[in-house]
């Protein structure tokens, strides 16, 4: 067996028994309101948005999609009043508006802020074509970044879905059913953009690594990433709740916790990302995601390094100013240290900034593309 891939399997079945082991000592149950330290800015829509371009930066493409997905939820105004047949007409918007919203950002994550709609649309689904930039793909490095940032993109998407789903209630779970599910079920058979012929981002992207010697196929990809979604609790409770709603009208905007003594601990949500060098399994879970100052606890790994690291969210500073630090290294000395910064302008504006410094990073770096050094953003944020 290739020494790679046993290494590979070894540390997922390492992680996987080393969850399921803590699960008999857990406990499952929703969030407790009336805890004294219960955050009550929670199950509240939200909007982020950076500044600058939304389309400029993987980070930026994120925060739009979810906005996106905040706002299509907001309109269908979900109840538990509505009839049968106004239920499952408001699902189906919610699953086209998901499904619509997640190949609009794929693509965004191929262009960046060149994203340009091109001629005719893809098929029966009414999605638009792209009108491709020209670029310059002259190393197998800049190859595999460009053909994975579709995908990635819509990974990213996932999890920052699932981390404000987390911070703020409301889940969008067909937005994060379709972004999560994006690389499992990737399909090529459909030309989205006018003036090429049917591109397969990911035998794009194995070919730019075979260029390095380095061997990926697109159905180990894609069955790396249906291994990894279906670790990943929240996908389920996503595809109960637009059942339960589409049924029987129930809704549901609190996160599931495991009581573990007297934290309350999200079960993980996985993803694979895909880098330069091969794929990047990465896990996440909150502690405590709906009280004062919820922790994020991240940790993933390559076939030749590991990352890790945590991030800590509203740390006040005064009344209306707040940080959220953060800081994940890899054993081959990659790193990146930051932080989030909040100014509350007014009960339901929030003015937001990010700075940090990033080192050969897998997810900023390789993952991302964002360059090396300080990098530093600013944004704004409406709860409504």
């Amino acid at each position: 067996m290739n020494t790679k891939k046993s290494s590979l399997k070894n540390k997922l079945t390492s992680i996987v028994l080393t969850g399921l082991s803590l699960l008999p000592t857990t406990k499952l149950k929703a969030q407790d309101t009336n805890s004294a330290d219960y955050n009550p800015a929670t199950s509240q829509r939200v909007i982020e948005l950076d500044i600058a371009n939304p389309l400029a930066t993987s980070d930026s493409r994120a925060k739009a999609n979810y906005s996106t997905n905040q706002i299509i939820n907001y309109a269908l105004n979900e109840s538990e009043n509505d009839s049968l047949p106004l239920r499952l007409a408001k699902t189906a918007g919610d699953l086209y508006g998901a499904y619509f919203t997640a190949y609009i950002f794929h693509e965004a994550g191929h262009e960046g802020a060149d994203l340009k709609f091109g001629n005719g649309f893809r098929g029966w689904d009414l999605t638009p074509k792209i009108a491709p930039t020209e670029k310059t793909l002259d190393t197998p490095d800049k190859k595999a970044t460009y053909y994975s940032a579709g995908l990635n993109q819509n990974t990213l998407n996932s999890e920052k879905i699932w981390e404000n789903g987390q911070r703020f209630g409301n889940f969008s779970d067909a937005g994060l059913l379709f972004n999560s599910l994006y690389e499992s079920f990737y399909s090529p058979n459909q030309n989205t953009r006018s003036n090429m012929n049917t591109g397969d981002d990911l035998e794009s992207y194995c070919n730019a690594l075979e260029e390095k010697r380095i061997h990926e196929t697109p159905r180990g990809i894609k069955r790396k990433s249906l291994i990894a979604n279906a670790l990943t609790f929240q996908n389920y409770e996503s595809i109960y709740n637009l059942f339960n709603y589409a049924m029987n009208g129930h809704t549901n905007n609190k996160p599931t916790t495991f009581s573990v003594g007297n934290l309350e601990i999200t079960p993980p949500i996985f993803n694979q990302y895909l880098t330069h060098n091969g794929s990047y399994l990465q896990g996440n879970v909150f502690i405590n995601p709906q009280k004062k100052n919820p922790i994020k606890i991240s940790a993933g790994f390559t076939d030749d390094k590991i990352r890790a690291g945590a991030k800590v969210y509203d740390v006040k500073l005064s009344d209306k100013f707040n940080f959220s630090p953060y800081t994940y290294a890899d054993t081959n000395g990659g790193f990146s240290v930051g932080s989030d910064f909040g100014y509350k302008a007014t009960k339901n504006i929030e003015l937001t900034a990010r700075v940090e410094f990033n080192h050969k990073d897998i997810l900023e770096n390789d993952v991302k593309d964002e360059g090396n050094g300080l990098n530093a953003t600013a944004g704004i944020r409406l709860r409504f």
